[in-house]
């Protein structure tokens, strides 16, 4: 496969040696006491997952991508939810938890994973990013858009890209 390390298929070439240099390692592992969780959410499997192996790193820079602009996120879920203290009103519609799991910079969103492992980004409204967290970090990471393979590939044909709630 092109541009994608041999010692690592996880990951793209370019992402890797982004996330070498942010300070993640195969094999990484922090202590989930190491990590300022926000006390009014309760943490599910995925989202340790995430925090455990990426958790407290600063991944990025922000630059111009490849259709869109390439950020920093920050793996910090306290300023996740500090960002988008209302993303709950969102789960009834996703039909899953939410768990914010870090911020995104130049974007100023929060980074939001659910119980499938589904990734959004949340300010005033919710955006399906990618069907997982491997693929949502080559989006961020590379200055790509969601498109509608990824859209299917994690919630199904038809899937909308952004969710709006009606405040009215």
């Amino acid at each position: 496969m092109s541009g994608v390390n041999d010692l690592n298929a996880r990951f793209s070439k370019y992402v890797h040696e982004i996330l070498v240099d942010a300070g993640w390692f195969e094999g990484r592992e922090v202590s989930l006491n190491s990590i300022k969780l926000p006390i009014e959410y309760s943490l599910f499997p995925k989202a340790e997952v995430v925090l455990v192996e990426f958790g407290g790193l600063r991944i990025g820079e922000q630059r111009r991508g490849i259709n869109f602009g390439a950020d920093n996120i920050t793996i910090q879920p306290f300023d996740g939810a500090r960002n988008a203290p209302d993303f709950a009103k969102y789960e009834p519609v996703v039909q899953s938890k939410l768990y914010a799991v870090g911020y995104i910079g130049g974007r100023h969103c929060s980074v939001l994973i659910d119980e499938e492992g589904r990734v959004y980004y949340s300010n005033g409204y919710l955006i399906r990013r990618a069907c997982n967290f491997d693929s949502a970090l080559e989006l961020i990471l590379m200055g790509v858009r969601t498109d509608s393979k990824e859209l299917a590939a994690g919630w199904g044909a038809g899937a909308e890209l952004e969710i709006h709630l009606d405040n009215s």
